[in-house]
């Protein structure tokens, strides 16, 4: 609700999303990867942002009751992946990968 979305915009992570020049949302993506057989990722990344020469990446997950280790755990591959996917098709490198825990109001590096 109303509450969870303000506590986003207070936390850290919320002001360095407000204070960036290039904010994508939902941002598509399609990914060749061709050591797994040219498999084909596709995804959507929640949140993305530009911050110096790199971008920040921010996936929001609404896990209720699962602790920081739980989600790091749950979500590390799939950012990683998320990650390569958005500097491969902006040649821009992603420097830090979060996440939002709705639940919590918590944001955790990964």
């Amino acid at each position: 609700g109303a509450s969870e979305v303000a506590a986003f915009f207070r936390s850290e992570i919320g002001q360095r999303m407000l204070s960036s020049a290039e904010v994508r949302r939902e941002w598509n993506f399609n990914l060749l990867v061709p050591e797994y057989n040219d498999m084909i990722l596709q995804g959507i990344a929640d949140c993305v942002f530009s911050e110096g020469d790199g971008w920040i990446l921010l996936d929001y997950k609404t896990d209720a009751h699962a602790t920081e280790s739980e989600m790091r755990l749950k979500y590390a591959e799939q950012l990683d992946w998320y990650a390569r996917a958005i500097s491969s098709l902006t040649g821009k490198p992603v420097r830090e990968k979060w996440i939002w825990a709705l639940s919590a109001g918590e944001a955790y590096q990964i």
